[in-house]
């Protein structure tokens, strides 16, 4: 009886300390995409800019922030800037230590691709909030739907 009770002691133990570690977050279905953003937009990545805000290391995650360059075809909610062919928009990648678990930044609504893996000539969908500095924030954590990859090309 009392190595029972011990066990059940250490599996409520278990279950409790799993509960405090932060897993992925859950993508947004479509209609809360819609709903928080400010501006949708259809274009082709013309450069993807990456800076390293933290370095990872073996105890903490690191930041990389992600800025895409994308000329526009077509506006799906709100308008552009009056005269404007691109917009900037801000995505996050976080290089989660191994053995932990976290959110490890935007991801595609419809594929499996992270905003790390995004290159120029991909055609995206952004579901974007206007941000103070100008540049638009993707919506986080699923606020991009890959359109068309373009073919690799044999080197």
């Amino acid at each position: 009886m009392k190595t029972c009770v011990l066990s059940l002691a250490a599996l409520f133990a278990a279950a409790a300390l799993c509960a405090l570690a932060a897993a992925e977050v859950p993508p947004l279905p479509e209609k809360e995409l819609v709903a928080q953003s400010d501006v949708i937009v259809i274009g082709t990545v013309d450069a993807v800019k990456t800076t390293v805000k933290k370095k990872a290391t073996a105890k903490e995650r690191g930041e990389e922030e992600y800025l895409l360059t994308v000329a526009v075809k077509s506006v799906d909610k709100g308008k552009r800037k009056e005269g404007t062919k691109t917009v900037t928009a801000r995505g996050w990648y976080y290089e989660v230590p191994p053995g932990t678990v976290g959110p490890a930044g935007h991801y595609s609504t419809n594929t499996d691709d992270r905003i790390a893996g995004v290159e120029k000539g991909w055609e995206l969908k952004l579901y974007l909030k206007a941000g103070a500095d100008g540049v638009y924030d993707i919506v986080s954590p699923n606020g991009f739907a890959v359109q068309k990859k373009p073919e690799k090309k044999d080197k």
